[in-house]
């Protein structure tokens, strides 16, 4: 056998190390396993509960008194509309709400508001989320009644989505959660006359269901990392915290009070293994938003009432 000289072996070493230092970020590991800081880290948004386009401010939310430390003031509607904190960047994206241009915010941590624009202005896009598994952010873009699974490209002031797969049914409101240990997409779709699947998409792969034509409306469906199932909170005559293993199943956990479902957000936090949703009643004062934390046996741990409505909920540990 012939060995290498000791400068062929340099240059061979020298090469290694430039192709790896060059490597491109998508292939990076994220930080997939949890990591709990020594309080929750919940951010969000808040603003007057209209329909009409108000002052919101971003920041992070105390969980144990509902107020809020802000971080950055913009201007939006408080319709549903689902947040995604990116930790890789250490930054917050939330699509501003009942916009046609669809613009994408971009909140760095130091307040910083960047709108991301994007020329396909005839697409609808919702159901934001962070994948840690991979460290991408995703979308669902729907156009002439087909819903995509869409990799988001932040170049800029602009962002592109390229779409990947396409869903069994439409995708449902903001209504995506992700298994950080997988990189597995959850999500509800639906065909009409109460025709609802929970689908499930593997980046790279093909979509699935967990459950098909299921005959419920469910919002707020996230993950728990910690006992591998789904919590959501089901619409109909009585509002019902529910959970769905991954075989499909569902069972009841609780009834909440009646809640105005286009003033809604919710978020999992598993370091507490808490689900935390904030709404706006249908009854009761106009401007009465409720913050609500829920255990995993459907108990309320925490429910406070203020003037203003939490959205874009989401979690960073």
């Amino acid at each position: 056998m012939r060995y290498p000289t000791p400068r062929t072996a340099l240059l061979c070493f020298i090469a290694l190390t430039i192709i790896s230092g060059c490597r491109p970020r998508s292939y990076d590991t994220e930080p997939s396993a949890i990591s709990c800081p020594t309080a929750a880290e919940v951010y969000g948004y808040r603003g007057s509960p209209v329909d009409s386009a108000t002052s919101c401010t971003y920041g992070k939310i105390n969980t144990s008194t509902a107020g809020i430390a802000g971080i950055a003031p913009f201007t939006s509607h408080i319709q549903f509309s689902q947040g995604a904190y990116h930790i890789g960047e250490n930054n917050y994206y939330v699509f501003k709400a009942t916009d046609t241009a669809r613009t994408l915010l971009r909140i760095s941590s130091a307040g910083a508001v960047t709108p991301l624009t994007n020329s396909a202005y005839g697409s609808r896009f919702d159901g934001l989320v962070y994948n840690r598994f991979n460290g991408k952010l995703y979308c669902f873009r729907t156009a002439g009644g087909t819903s995509h699974i869409a990799e988001i490209t932040v170049s800029g002031s602009t962002y592109t989505t390229a779409d990947l797969a396409t869903t069994l049914l439409p995708e449902m409101h903001d209504n995506a959660t992700v298994d950080a240990s997988t990189g597995d997409i959850y999500y509800q779709s639906f065909a009409g006359s109460m025709n609802f699947n929970v689908e499930k998409y593997h980046p790279g792969g093909a979509v699935t269901t967990i459950a098909t034509g299921m005959p419920i409306d469910l919002w707020g469906i996230r993950y728990n990392p910690n006992d591998n199932n789904l919590y959501a909170v089901r619409a109909g005559t009585t509002y019902e915290f529910v959970k769905i293993n991954s075989s499909g199943a569902l069972s009841v956990l609780s009834t909440l009070p009646q809640i105005n479902f286009k003033k809604f957000s919710a978020t999992f936090d598993p370091c507490t293994d808490h689900y935390i949703l904030s709404f706006q009643q249908f009854t009761g004062p106009f401007l009465n938003g409720h913050l609500m934390q829920l255990s995993t046996a459907g108990a309320v741990l925490q429910h406070d009432s203020m003037s203003t409505v939490y959205m874009g909920l989401d979690v960073k540990y």
